[in-house]
């Protein structure tokens, strides 16, 4: 695993100007999902190797809510679309790595999970982490922090 993760660093960085076309002002969806008081984080292939939340880029005329359950879908296999989903902010825009984007992040909690199916060519990991104390071997993204940094922001307020 260390070899391809090593080349899709690699490649991010050699591809940085195309990337930056294709997601130049483009509109994302991320999730935030909870299982036992844990987060689910990944791990893609192509990218800076930082970990992020699951969820990826708008099709077509897709609502944010349709790209978080497709995203997931793909990426781990967990069929997020019977779950209680909240919208905690909607398009956030964003600079990271020198892209601009604007997001929408939902958190929603699971029930139960099943094995995770990662997609193969485009996540090579997942980890459940305690957000309120993320290993320091972990790397998160800035999208990442943010967005969990919202979330534990709203839970202390219902609390």
């Amino acid at each position: 695993m260390r070899i391809p993760k090593t080349l899709g660093t690699v490649l991010f960085w050699l591809s940085w100007p195309a990337l930056w076309l294709y997601l130049k002002d483009s509109k994302r969806s991320r999730a935030i999902i909870v299982w036992e008081d844990k987060v689910l984080i990944v791990k893609a292939w192509l990218g800076t190797n930082d970990w992020s939340l699951p969820g990826g880029g708008n099709h077509g005329d897709e609502s944010p809510l349709q790209t978080v359950e497709r995203e997931v879908q793909e990426e781990t296999g967990i069929d997020i679309k019977m779950c209680e989903k909240r919208e905690l902010f909607t398009d956030r825009h964003v600079q990271e790595y020198g892209f601009s984007y604007s997001y929408t992040c939902f958190a929603m909690n699971l029930s139960h999970i099943s094995n995770l199916v990662l997609q193969k060519g485009e996540i090579v990991e997942a980890k459940w982490i305690n957000p309120a104390d993320v290993p320091k071997n972990i790397r998160l993204s800035r999208v990442t922090k943010d967005a969990l940094t919202a979330w534990s922001e709203q839970r202390n307020l219902v609390h």
